[in-house]
């Protein structure tokens, strides 16, 4: 079946064999085999992954997703308990039934889940025991800025604290706490990361003190701790006179797994005898466990697991898909990049990784088989690599040979180093890109994507100036145009799930449209024969921004041409060039606001030969809107005056066809254009449903309309401009040339008679609101002001005083995700509406509430005097830290604290067990 028509001209052909090592016993073979037909979707659509049980009705989605981790299901040798999985089925998977289309359940397996995610804790303790199943990663320093040579970076101190150049330990600086008679100083560091199961690991500091003379009440301690819980002490000590430089060492092993902070605190009581303490070269080096993949040892006892596992839920008809558990949260790379290393001087290799991931793949093939026939959908999470981007490639084709899906764990809108497949791309990387193995093996075996609010939810929207639900729409557009099964989203918050468990419908609705594209095909006898065939009009924004303000400026490869769902629109069509335009004025970087481009940008980025670059691509006179982050316009000052589109010839080919054309437009100005379809007479243009005219007359509206047109005698042979099927003229109907038309997406759909109609499932009415193909989009009155830069503080620090005498004061700031983690609220990283935040008195006693509003703000004004705890209450899939603070409010001061949060989930996308 074809899913994406190639349109450039030269496509190489090639057959690669891939040897597999002695660890498969599966012999050779290429990616031309012909396997068995793969086991077919039979509910394919949005995946919600977690624990919350929600209504489909609601949210238009599929089914449930869950991770499950070896140790969980395997607890001891040759002991299984399969009560999660079950649990999880029982609960989430709801049968179809009248007025409710019912879901089915996915799982994945995982076995490691990353340095600070719970580590190898994902193993059986039992298995960890045996000799040759882990190996120790990388040695690495957690403390950052450790020997004050860069001042207080990193740091946060509560005076009197401050870098001195007397007498340092090493270097030129150290940092000195206290001297100062009734204070208490502290010098803290936050975001401490400590994995979970060390191998080994060690907090170290040199200290000396300078003393009046010793004082029991005078004292250094110097703790570890986990929020507000101290995890261990590593001294605590009063009596102290002068002491030269001492070193300090503690052994971290037997406190392991915390997102920790490092604190030191100088007492000093009210007499005249004073303690200071200088600290320096400060250290807490851990080395984590991570499993030994490729060793037979622990190959052998994953794979009984995997067997038994097989074997029992193979025929489980409740259970949609299982993902496959390779490496590091499931994903096909073994360990964070810091752990490599490690890695290669244990002897793990490139082609090593690629021959377990491949093992790792039959043992799943074997166990969910029966009668040699695979029984359940397996889907390997295919998008990481260890060393090389064509492990990818490799391990993705043995897996397609065998039945197997390919699961690519993280759906942008948009993406570099994207696709090579259907290019003439270089021998060394064709095949190699993110999105390449489904591209080639999407013909026959099932997808996915992933993917995460943080990707395309709604505050990375927010960054581009338009609606929250713009880069999930386009998103979404993204993954259709790779016509894949199952979309999985995981995380609750910042998308499509509101307070109380509600759906956004500025979401909701979207999924309620996609829906019935995810999973279609081109046969007609299928319940999931595709409504229709789409093109949506768009081209790669450079520079390309992915997670807060990680961009890159240049262009490798990336997701070029429109989002086409077996609709396809030519440039290379007589008088059919178009020019890409967007919205977005500037794009937020991390070095400001950058103007966009569009197409292969800048000159010389790497892609496919002669491509467009589209420099100033802003048009100041679009919308905001989610129609026009990205758009094409015809061009008739080069005499490109049409637009021309073709149709797969397996969706309509020379018949006659009743068929209905829709064009989403952006009614700018009063000209006019038509729409000229291949008729069984030849050429004729259209007429829009309820006009006796075969021209549509824009009216200035500045909205983004959608036009349909109806007819009954089309045959689509490609007999148009560029053998298309039909153009959009541009020009009026005398053929003059009155003005561009800008068009966002053009739909066909056949309605001839002799084709049933499916029967849809149940759905509630969706909003209004949301109109991705069929109604007007208003024009908004104006675009979205950027958030101003916050203050960059991590301790509560207070301003000036008023003018006059002042009695109360107040608590504020931001609750923000802390996406370089440096502690302070920069300028784009996303700011958290709707958190809870909690005032408390010195004894815990919660006092006040507030709520934060849709810049992330809160503020408790109107305060006596005294000392008081800040916490927030964490939003599904962050954590905060610290989890608390404490401020020592006096009469006139507006202390700013500033809540920083952290996704549970890292860079590599990992599966979300954290669903609620």
């Amino acid at each position: 079946m074809m899913r994406r028509k190639i349109a450039t001209a030269f496509v190489v052909m090639v057959i690669v064999a891939i040897a597999a090592t002695s660890l498969v016993n599966a012999g050779s073979f290429t990616n031309q085999e012909s396997p068995e037909v793969a086991p077919t979707p039979s509910a394919p659509g949005f995946y919600i992954v977690g624990s919350k049980n929600l209504e489909p009705l609601d949210f238009n989605h599929s089914g449930d997703l869950q991770s499950f981790t070896w140790a969980t299901l395997n607890p001891g040798q040759g002991q299984y308990n399969w009560s999660a999985i079950d649990g999880y089925l029982n609960q989430h998977y709801w049968p179809p039934g009248p007025g409710q289309p019912g879901k089915k359940v996915g799982i994945t397996i995982t076995t490691y889940d990353g340095r600070y995610d719970g580590g190898a804790e994902a193993m059986p303790a039992w298995v960890r025991q045996q000799a040759n199943t882990t190996v120790p990663g990388t040695m690495t320093e957690a403390v950052k800025n450790g020997n004050f040579e860069a001042d207080l970076t990193s740091w946060s101190t509560e005076a009197p604290a401050s870098v001195t150049t007397s007498n340092p330990h090493g270097g030129s600086k150290a940092l000195r706490l206290g001297g100062t008679p009734n204070t208490t100083a502290r010098l803290l560091q936050y975001n401490v990361l400590i994995p979970a199961l060390l191998n080994d690991g060690d907090l170290s500091y040199w200290w000396r003190t300078e003393a009046t003379s010793p004082d029991p009440d005078d004292r250094l301690i110097v703790e570890v701790l986990d929020g507000n819980d101290v995890v261990v002490t590593a001294q605590n000590q009063a009596n102290l006179g002068t002491q030269g430089w001492q070193q300090k060492t503690l052994d971290m092993v037997p406190h392991d797994d915390h997102y920790a902070t490092l604190r030191f605190t100088v007492i000093n009581d009210g007499d005249a005898n004073t303690l200071s303490v200088v600290i320096d070269d400060v250290g807490l080096t851990v080395q984590p466990v991570v499993p030994k993949y490729w060793d037979q040892a622990y190959l052998s006892r994953y794979n009984q697991f995997i067997q038994e596992l097989g074997a029992r839920y193979r025929n489980e008809a409740r259970l949609e898909f299982v993902g496959i558990g390779s490496g590091m949260y499931g994903e096909t790379i073994p360990v964070n990049n810091a752990d490599d290393p490690a890695l290669l001087a244990a002897g793990l290799t490139s082609d090593g990784w690629i021959s377990t991931v491949n093992t790792i793949t039959q043992y799943y093939k074997d166990a969910f088989s029966q009668g040699g026939n695979l029984r359940k959908i397996l889907m390997l999470q295919a998008a990481p690599f260890f060393r090389e981007a064509g492990e990818r490639r490799d391990f993705s084709a043995f897996a397609a040979a065998r039945d197997v899906g390919i699961s690519n764990n993280g759906l942008y809108f948009d993406w570099n180093f994207a696709e090579t497949y259907q290019y003439n791309a270089p021998s060394s990387i064709w095949r190699t890109a993110y999105y390449d193995a489904i591209l080639e093996h999407g013909d026959r075996v099932p997808t996915a994507f992933e993917t995460y609010s943080y990707m395309i939810g709604a505050s990375p929207s927010a960054r581009y100036g338009g609606g929250p639900a713009d880069l999930f729409y386009w998103g979404v557009l993204n993954a259709l145009d790779k016509h894949v099964d199952y979309i999985r989203l995981s995380s609750y918050s910042d998308w499509y799930l509101g307070p109380n468990d509600t759906p956004v419908q500025a979401f909701t609705n979207i999924m309620l449209w996609a829906k019935p594209y995810l999973g279609a095909n081109l046969d007609p006898n299928s319940s999931h024969y595709t409504p229709s065939v789409w093109v949506a009009m768009r081209d790669h924004m450079q520079p390309m921004c992915y997670w807060g303000t990680e961009c890159e400026s240049f262009s490798q490869w990336p997701v070029l041409e429109n989002f086409q769902f077996w609709l396809y629109q030519y440039d290379n069509a007589p008088n059919g060039k178009t020019v890409a335009e967007t919205h977005v004025d500037a794009v937020q970087t991390g070095n400001g606001g950058v103007q966009p481009s569009l197409g292969l940008c800048p000159a010389g980025s790497q892609g496919p030969a002669d491509y467009p670059c589209f420099n100033n691509a802003h048009n100041s006179q679009l919308p905001a809107v989610k129609e026009a982050l990205a758009i094409r316009r015809t061009d008739q000052a080069t005499n490109n005056y049409l637009m021309a589109f073709d149709a797969d010839d397996q969706y309509v080919y020379n018949e006659n066809y009743e068929a209905e054309i829709s064009v989403t437009y952006w009614d700018h100005g009063t000209d006019k254009f038509r729409v000229q379809y291949d008729s069984t007479s030849g050429p004729k243009y259209a007429k829009p449903v309820g006009s006796n005219n075969t021209w549509v007359t824009k009216q200035n509206s500045g909205q983004f309309r959608t036009v349909k047109f109806f007819v009954n005698d089309a045959r689509f042979a490609n007999n148009m401009p560029g053998y298309t099927d039909f153009i959009i003229d541009s020009r009026d109907e005398n053929g003059n040339m009155d003005g561009n038309e800008w068009i966002h997406l053009v739909d066909l759909k056949k309605v001839d008679t002799n084709v049933p109609t499916a029967t849809p499932s149940p759905t509630r009415t969706p909003s209004p609101t949301f109109t991705p193909t069929n109604t007007p989009t208003a024009t908004p009155t104006s675009t979205s002001t950027p958030t101003p830069t916050a203050t960059a503080t991590r301790t509560a620090t207070p301003t000036a005083s008023p003018t006059g005498t002042a009695t109360v004061g107040s608590i504020g700031g931001v609750a923000y995700v802390d996406s370089n983690g440096n502690g302070s609220p920069d300028n784009g990283e996303p700011r958290l509406g709707s958190v809870t935040v909690e005032l408390k008195n010195n004894s815990g006693a919660v006092v006040a509430t507030a709520t934060t509003n849709s810049g992330g703000g809160y503020n408790f004004a109107n305060l006596t005097p005294a000392t008081y705890r800040v916490s927030p209450v964490t939003p599904a899939d962050y954590f905060a830290r610290p989890a608390e603070y404490v401020i020592n409010l006096t009469a006139g001061t507006a202390v700013t604290t500033n809540l920083s949060h952290y996704p549970y989930l890292k860079f590599y996308l990992p599966l979300a067990k954290r669903g609620g």
